[in-house]
């Protein structure tokens, strides 16, 4: 009783100080949690899951749970943006709290538990907590899950809270699907609800699905396996070189050495990893597609100092790599918090010129289906392909007749800058439909307190830089100018 009271003491503790960490930080918005956002806000405020632009509703978003975790919110008036802060704080805390916990329990030296909570003081996992993303919900979903399993097996028994973990874990993705279809089978011979949970949520899902969507396979994870690349997952290695390693290692070992309580957290790490090998929720940089499996790796390396021996001097070694790894972010994590944030604020200063440009129904063509669809709030067709079917090659989204496209690049700037629509594209062929505008901003529009803004932005070749009321302000201005 007395260690049970100690684990939940030092775990609170543990949680309550991440938490604090993960609300100090700095914003750094993913432009991939927008799409989740959009899809909530759709379905909390109209009943639908058809976006604006869409021909038929597809299941774009990878994480089903947690677009109907915010839609739920947004029907209770809780709006999906402005309470991220305070859920990524707190899932971030309890990430670490419960890691924590994990390790007292079962781990015979405090410096084992210390490493684990060292482990939460790296700058990806704080900037995870404001980033909008559903990294952390994945992360404590699996946790709990394995932890769960994992307790049963020490006890080769069978409980309701593993099945309720496990059938959960089924509902949030294809992933978190596949990782519950491997915890269930290491519960086989102990409990076989687990396989009856994770199949009750497969089949309720495909159900909803074929009623929703009209379709079997998920429209999302099956565009982001076409698109695999490994490019996100290499650079978060090589930001968390040590931990990542260290904590991968230290679980292996441990498993096989026959700690019976390690083989759901084994293969939880495994799941993620190769989900981080294809993309992840959101292939951004800064170690965001890591992000799920940290729970397992903080555990892997408490487990390292467990382990060596010499106890006290392996925690020293796991220490110093963890600093040599919180070294590399922390100098990272300005850039990369500038980047993000000036990729929103360009977005977000975009979406309101177009609405300012086109009162209509107008369609916009843009790189993701992320931050500008979201406060843009007109059709829009993405260039990742993730909100539609159709092509996205130069030859067909020119015949969608788009009023206007978006480039890549700087698309609000200090200065004029020419820019294309994507690379690869014919300037030649472009020019038939479309032109490149540099527009500077006039003062009476009052878009952005910034002076001096230049906006790049392709309009149909048939259409005026400036909506109709100011085409004849400025006739009428310049008429009276030259008047005599």
């Amino acid at each position: 009783m007395l260690a049970q009271r100690k684990a939940v003491l030092l775990g609170t503790m543990a949680a309550l100080l991440a938490a604090l960490r993960g609300w100090w930080t700095d914003p750094a918005w993913l432009d991939s949690s927008f799409l989740n956002f959009r899809y909530a806000r759709r379905i909390s405020e109209h009943g639908t899951a058809l976006l604006l632009g869409q021909k038929e509703p597809l299941e774009s978003f990878l994480n089903p749970l947690w677009v109907a975790i915010l839609s739920l919110l947004g029907r209770g008036g809780v709006h999906e943006m402005w309470m991220q802060p305070y859920v990524g704080a707190g899932l971030l805390g309890l990430l670490c709290g419960i890691s924590v916990y994990w390790s007292v329990r079962h781990f015979s030296k405090w410096y084992s538990s210390l490493a684990v909570f060292m482990a939460f003081a790296l700058p990806p996992l704080a900037s995870s907590a404001h980033s909008g993303g559903d990294h952390l919900f994945l992360a404590v979903l699996s946790l709990c899950a394995a932890i769960s399993v994992s307790s049963d097996r020490i006890q080769n028994a069978s409980s309701g809270r593993s099945v309720f973990w496990v059938g959960l874990l089924a509902l949030a993705g294809v992933g978190p699907l596949i990782m519950a279809i491997g915890l269930a089978v290491f519960q086989w011979r102990y409990d076989r609800r687990l396989v009856w949970a994770v199949s009750l949520s497969l089949v309720g899902m495909t159900l909803i699905r074929l009623m929703v969507f009209g379709q079997v396979v998920p429209h999302g994870p099956w565009v982001l396996a076409s698109q695999a690349n490994p490019e996100s997952f290499l650079v978060s290695l090589k930001l968390l070189p040590c931990a990542s390693i260290v904590g991968l290692l230290g679980l292996i070992f441990s498993w096989r050495r026959g700690v019976m309580w390690s083989a759901p957290f084994v293969f939880g790490v495994g799941v993620w990893m190769a989900w981080a090998l294809i993309g992840g929720n959101g292939s951004e940089n800064f170690g965001s597609v890591l992000v799920p499996a940290w729970g397992f790796l903080a555990v892997g390396l408490g487990l390292v100092v467990e382990t060596l021996f010499r106890r006290p001097w392996s925690f020293v070694v796991v220490l110093s790599l963890l600093c040599f790894d919180f070294r590399q972010t922390h100098g990272a994590q300005k850039s990369a918090v500038e980047s993000r944030m000036s990729s929103f604020k360009q977005d977000k200063v975009m979406a309101k010129f177009l609405r300012w440009r086109f009162e209509g129904d107008a369609l916009v063509v843009v790189q993701t289906p992320g931050v500008l669809p979201y406060f843009l709030g007109k059709r829009t067709f993405d260039l990742v392909g993730l909100t539609h079917s159709a092509s996205t090659g130069q030859a067909f989204v020119q015949t969608l007749g788009a009023e206007a496209m978006v480039p890549d690049g700087v698309i609000v700037g200090m200065n004029p800058t020419r820019l294309s629509v994507t690379k690869g594209w014919d300037w030649k062929v472009l020019a038939n439909t479309h032109y490149q505008h540099a527009i500077k901003q006039s003062s009476q529009w009052k878009l952005t307190d910034y002076k001096g803004i230049w906006f790049n932005i392709y309009l149909r070749k048939d259409l005026e830089k400036y909506p109709p009321r100011w085409v004849e302000a400025y006739k009428k201005n310049k008429k009276q100018q030259t008047s005599p």
